[in-house]
Parts: structure tokens; sequence; C-alpha cells
């Protein structure tokens, strides 16, 4: 039985893409081990499945409020999962892809848990970008590759090299600070005219989004820049 005063330990895991398909064996074994598993998820099969083999769960997806910025809400995230920790209690905080990859609560729970004394440690998974590595035949290497996030590349000013594979994310939710439980359309025109400095307007452009169960295809569609 542990003492109450015992350092706990995080342990950040991914849960991939495409839901119980991407899972490496090492979560697999983290998530049953651990004394609880806190979660923020895209697909209702893997939640059932992490349900159904954790010894106790916890639903970190609660803390989205409309009232609330995303910052607010990741901070909560990241002190909800420290927290638990503190109790001595082996904890993971599993979330969908790669939970290095655009999930602030990850690493600013392992930074925090890090400054208290508690052993923490993320695992890598299966990111959206990986997907689509595989799923467009992009390598990387070819060329090179760069990353952006749409509403920090507008922000920042960022330019990229024409020459070289880019990749943009999170173009559905451009300039929203906030959760959107309606999930409303962003306004793309500003962010379209953006590009357009760069490319000319009919350079063709891949809307790609991962498959998210084993029978369902990916979304690959090639437009000109300026529809």
């Amino acid at each position: 039985m542990k003492n109450c005063n015992d350092r706990g330990r995080l342990i950040i895991v991914g849960t991939g893409i495409r839901s119980i398909a991407q899972l490496t064996l090492e979560t697999v074994a983290w998530i049953k081990a651990a004394d609880l598993v806190c979660y923020v998820l895209a697909d209702p099969i893997t939640e059932r499945w992490i349900v159904d083999n954790a010894a106790a769960t916890e639903d970190l997806s609660v803390l989205y409020s409309e009232a609330t910025s995303r910052l607010s809400t990741y901070a909560n995230m990241a002190e909800r999962l420290v927290n638990h920790a503190r109790m001595g209690r082996t904890v993971v905080g599993a979330f969908y892809g790669h939970p290095g990859v655009f999930t602030s609560p990850s690493h600013w729970a392992i930074a925090a848990a890090r400054t208290e004394g508690i052993s923490a440690r993320m695992l890598p998974g299966i990111s959206a970008e990986d997907c689509l590595f595989a799923d467009l035949g992009v390598d990387p290497s070819t060329a090179s590759c760069q990353t952006f996030e749409a509403t920090e590349m507008m922000i920042r000013g960022r330019i990229p090299n024409p020459d070289a594979h880019v990749i943009i994310w999170q173009i559905g939710v451009l300039a929203q600070p906030g959760y959107d439980r309606r999930h409303s359309r962003s306004d793309l025109g500003p962010f379209v005219e953006y590009l357009c400095r760069i490319y000319p307007d009919d350079h063709r452009v891949t809307h790609y989004q991962a498959a998210q169960t084993v029978i369902c295809d990916p979304v690959i569609e090639q437009v000109p820049l300026s529809d």
C-alpha cells in the first residue's frame, strides 16, 4: 500500500489517430498498470477501450467550456494531471495523436511535475503528420519540409519556402482562441489572401484529414489555392 507522502509518477502517452489500431505496446502496458488514466480523446472506440482496461479513468475533456479560453483549459488539464501524481499515484495522461504535437497540457504537466520532483516522461505516439506522410507519399527529406500552425503563421508573419513541402495545421480553428461547441467554420478568406502573396492563385494545395478508424479512408482533396 502506498504512503500518501510518496511521490507519484506521471506518464504521458499518445493513442494515435486511427483509434486503438495505433496504440503502441508500451502505451498499452502503462494504461493497464496505472492507478489512474486521465484522457482527452477524439473517438469513442479508444475511450471505451481505455475505460475497460484501466483501473480508474477521468475524462479531462469535460474541462472545455465556451466561457474559458483554450489556454486556461489546457492549464487546468495540466494541473489535474500533476495533482493526481502529487497524491502518490501512477498517473497516465492519454492524448489522441502524438502527445507532444499540438498538445500543450502534456508539456506543461511534465514541466510542472519535474519541478516538484515528481518523475515524469512522455512516450511517443503516431501523429496526424505521420499519417500524412504515409497517405500522401511525402518524404520530408526530399526538398525539405516546413510545418506551421495556421493562426500562429498569420500572427507572426511566417513565410514558407515555396520550394519545400509545407504543412499547415488547424485551419479549421483559425483565429479561434476559445472552445466552440458548435464547431463553427473558420473564415479562410484572410488566410488564403496571405498565402497568395507567396504562391500563385492556381497553386495546387492538398486538404488532408487522417482517417480516425480503420474502416474509413482519409480525406484527400486537391484544389487550387484560390478555392
